[in-house]
């Protein structure tokens, strides 16, 4: 589609062929998977406006994330912007969210087997 448009842009093929795979690479290498429930308390003074999904779904707007659609039960598809990585704690059942400098902004956690698993944010470090 990405090719297409750049073809109607103007662009010469090769042009228009390259514009097409380097957007696909970047959405691409940028998609991942993020939990849909927090299991941390809202903060007092937006509790009465978001419940826990709503309150991290803010978070990850706040943070540039893009979410696409609920994966599963357990997470939404998302695109992660550049400053965004995420990395698996030293536990192997952690992961956090980083930024640039490294700094964790949200830990979650994805634990036990298919049919006793749990995925859940459980430490939120900025606010909104």
């Amino acid at each position: 589609m990405m090719t297409l448009a750049g073809a109607l842009l103007g662009m010469k093929n090769d042009s228009a062929i390259d514009f097409g795979n380097d957007i696909m690479n970047m959405v691409t290498n940028r998609q991942s998977m993020l939990p849909i429930y927090y299991e941390d308390e809202v903060p007092f003074e937006y509790s009465k406006k978001y419940d826990k999904e709503e309150y991290l779904l803010e978070i990850y707007k706040k943070l540039g994330i893009k979410i696409l659609q609920e994966a599963d039960n357990f997470f939404y598809s998302v695109i992660l912007p550049e400053s965004i990585s995420i990395v698996q704690d030293d536990d192997n059942y952690g992961y956090c969210i980083k930024d640039s400098n490294g700094e964790t902004l949200i830990h979650y956690y994805d634990i036990g087997t298919f049919y006793h698993r749990t995925v859940a944010v459980d430490k939120v470090y900025i606010i909104l």
